[in-house]
This record gives structure tokens, sequence and C-alpha cells, in this order.
């Protein structure tokens, strides 16, 4: 059984790679990448790492194969506004092993100016994201742990106040998790380890423009781990193949309490810092990332959870 699990992963990885492949050459758009702004303050605090953490409210953004080990009901809501310059929000919903989530992205109204800085006119920009997901819990591991494999549709619509005018399109993501605890290998400073991959912005439909224009988004394969030593301290690493190295941390010194840093790397260094409190049944994060030419960033995240992780 043990070995069997093993090939299953390396299948799915390799698939999920022969996806990337074919659509190497097409023509990329970044329409879709402003959904990676709309993430949990949990995971920005941690330098966006996180694909390994299974069960959450932040399951939907980060990987739906940690879905399978939800239970029961959360509710989470998230809201960023980096100085005078755009506002996020979104809003997700879980349901046992599924979730659904809306996400809002606007710029507000920029200025045109010409090149002695006289104003032209006014131009804006708004997009949102509708997101069904779904976890599939796959069953022991022998002398591991659990597996689960989860999945996304994703609609996306964005809007200029130019000539491209609305673009609507459709991308899925897939997901994979295996997970352990300490008793596996009667470790007495390890208590929980986690190993993922995701595929996301895997084009359906492209972006399809009112004014006729089509583009494609360019899928991402993503790999992490995660490590939780004596129930107290968790490290997360994420890379994002040819693009992104993502690593971060998270330590719970006295319960309620949690503390956060990371780093992610993404042609430039950006440090990450946060914290969290857990009050019974609900959890309130803040993240707050520094950037060296952006205003940094500060985002808020309130969850209500009524459910409960697989044992």
């Amino acid at each position: 059984m043990g070995h069997r699990w093993i090939t299953y992963a390396w299948i799915l990885i390799s698939i999920l790679w022969c996806v990337c492949s074919q659509v190497v050459g097409e023509d990329v758009s970044h329409v879709g990448s402003f959904a990676e702004l709309l993430t949990s303050a949990r995971l920005l605090a941690m330098g966006n790492a996180g694909i390994g953490i299974p069960g959450g409210g932040c399951s939907v953004a980060a990987n739906p194969a940690a879905l399978a080990w939800n239970q029961g009901f959360a509710l989470s809501s998230s809201y960023e506004n980096r100085l005078d310059t755009y506002d996020c929000v979104d809003i997700s919903a879980t349901f046992g092993s599924a979730a659904f989530a809306l996400q809002v992205f606007d710029f507000g109204n920029i200025l045109e100016t010409d090149v002695d800085g006289n104003v032209l006119g006014i131009s804006t920009y708004q997009a949102g994201t509708a997101t069904v997901a779904v976890g599939l819990h796959g069953g022991a591991i022998a002398r591991f742990g659990e597996w689960g494999l989860g999945a996304t549709a994703k609609l996306l619509t964005t809007q200029y106040s130019t000539e491209s005018g609305r673009g609507v399109g459709l991308n899925l993501g897939l997901g994979f998790l295996a997970a352990g605890d300490a008793g596996q290998f009667e470790s007495t400073f390890l208590t929980g380890y986690s190993f993922a991959a995701t595929v996301t912005d895997i084009p359906v439909t492209g972006i399809r423009w009112s004014g006729g224009d089509s583009e494609w988004s360019s899928p991402k394969l993503t790999v992490g781990a995660t490590f939780e030593l004596v129930d107290q301290l968790t490290f997360v690493l994420d890379s994002v193949v040819g693009d992104a190295v993502r690593v971060g941390a998270e330590w719970n010194p006295i319960p309620p309490f949690t503390l956060r840093a990371g780093l992610r790397y993404e042609g430039v260094p950006m440090w990450s810092f946060g914290a969290g409190v857990r009050l019974d049944t609900v959890f309130l994060d803040y993240a707050l990332v520094s950037n060296p030419y952006l205003p940094w960033q500060h985002r808020i995240t309130l969850e209500w959870r009524w459910a409960a992780l697989r044992p």
C-alpha cells in the first residue's frame, strides 16, 4: 500500500507537469494574477507559503486537496487596502470538503497624465473571481499518514475603462497533499509533516474580451512541504517552479496567540510578518509585507470555524 500511494503521487505530479509543458509557447496573460494577492493573512505572513497545510479556510486559495481534512463549516473573509493603491476583498465558505469563494480587486481611479504631469483623464480597473473547490480523502498511507486530492474551477472577470472592455475566462486547478504525524516514526520532536503539489491557472477558455480578442493564462506548478515541531513551531517551504521561492514559520508560544514570519522571493525579496489570535471558534490574523518598490502591504483575515480537522 505504501508503494502504491507513491506511484499515484508520481503519476499525478507527472500529469500536472505535462499540462504545464503543453502550454509553453502560448500567449501568456497576467490578467488573473491579481488573485494571487487574495490569500489569507496567515499564509501571507509566512511568505505566502503553505500549500502543505491541511484544513482551514485558506485551503481554497492554497491547495484544494487540503479540504479533504476539513469537517463541519467555516466562514472566512479578508480585507486589504494598500495606501491609495488598491482594495482587495474576499470571502469563502467551507462545507466539509467542499468550498466556495468570491474575490474582488479594485484599483480605483487611475489618473492618465502626459509627460508634463497634466491630467488627461481617469481610467479604472476592477476584477473578480468566483471559485468552487472540492477535496477528496484518498485514505491511509502505510507508515506515513493520509493523502488527498483536490480540484478547483475559477471564473475570472475583469473590466477596463478602455477599448479592451470586459474579459471573462475559466481556469482549473489541481492539488495533492500527503500528511502524517509523529506517531508514524515515534519521533519526540517532529509532531507533524506534509508534502504537497499544485497546478493552478490551467486555462479552459482563456480570457475572452468583449472586443473579440482572447488571451491565455500560464499554468504554475508549485511543490511544498510543512514540518511541525513539538506542537508549537511550524515551518513551511513552497517553490513555484521557475518563478518564486517562499519560506515561512509559525510559532505558538502561548495559546491562543501565534507569531509568524516569512520571505518570498520573486525577483526581489519581500519579507513578511504577522500575528494571530484564536478565541474559541473565531480566528483573527494580521499580515504585514514589505516591498522595495510599493507601499507596505497590510491584510486582515477573520474566520469563524465550526469545524474539526480529520483526526
